[in-house]
């Protein structure tokens, strides 16, 4: 890790100010550990001259520190789910948590990606709001990619429970229309499902009913005003040239961006229980 990596763990490390963490994940006889290697780092926050964060401190956020609860966002990759996407990092990050999504990138197949993001992951929230049919070769054919990606979810959840994990994988449903999920998915019967309405303060509102243990001092109104800065500055990465949310390297900067902004605003990304 770069020291221009390094910044925002510099910042959000706990108790342990000045040190960077490396997430590190492995796995013995079915239990998951976490632990962390410790370096020194130094990298000033930089801003740019209009009083902007600067690109290169903003990506300073690929690892997240060690103890920080992670959660996954499983939501469409579809241009109309990028002010969902949007939400789902506010207020994910007002709840002190660190959101992350698949990068589509990497050589190793999806399939394993995310079966490896999951295992990674403490939380994982997964929006079944896309329903539609997509034209492919002249076809109109259904998506199956969230149904699938939720099963892998359930399974690990299921799995890591049977093995006695002190704390293992917990999954969030979300839908746009009530009841809808139990006529396409009926075999979720039983699963509280959120709905969000299709909008930014519906999935805030609809979050934040599913973790009420991690809200706390958090309101709608405080992950709304985050979310307005977090709009602000993504149209500005859109007009710069990065390509959607959906993008990891824009989503870094995006889930950096969004830390830091809810630091100065009084809350802190720091080590607690999913």
């Amino acid at each position: 890790m770069t020291c221009a990596k390094a910044d925002l763990h510099h910042r959000y490390a706990g108790s342990h100010a000045g040190a960077g963490y490396c997430l590190v994940v492995t796995s013995d006889a079915g239990r998951r550990s976490r632990t962390a290697s410790v370096r020194k780092q130094e990298a000033p926050r930089k801003r740019a001259r209009d009083g902007t964060r600067s690109e290169e401190a903003e990506t300073g956020a690929q690892d997240p520190p060690h103890g920080v609860t992670v959660a996954s966002i499983n939501i469409p990759f579809h241009p109309r789910y990028e002010r969902l996407a949007l939400a789902y990092v506010a207020v994910l990050t007002c709840l002190n948590c660190w959101p992350c999504i698949i990068d589509d990138s990497r050589n190793e197949g999806r399939l394993t990606e995310l079966v490896k993001l999951i295992k990674r992951c403490h939380l994982s929230l997964h929006d079944m709001s896309y329903v539609k049919t997509d034209l492919s070769g002249g076809k109109r054919l259904p998506r199956f990619n969230m149904a699938l990606e939720l099963g892998m979810a359930v399974a690990i959840t299921t799995l890591e429970r049977e093995d006695g994990l002190e704390r293992p994988h917990r999954y969030a449903v979300f839908e746009s229309v009530p009841y809808q999920i139990h006529k396409t998915l009926s075999d979720l019967g039983g699963i509280d499902v959120r709905i969000h309405d299709g909008t930014p303060s519906g999935v805030i509102r609809a979050v934040l009913s599913a973790f009420p243990h991690r809200v706390r001092s958090v309101s709608p109104s405080t992950v709304e005003r985050l979310l307005k800065q977090l709009n602000q500055r993504y149209r500005q990465l859109r007009a710069m040239g990065h390509q959607s949310i959906f993008d990891a390297r824009c989503f870094d900067i995006v889930r950096a961006y969004a830390i830091e902004a809810n630091d100065e605003a009084g809350g802190r990304v720091v080590a607690g229980r999913a």
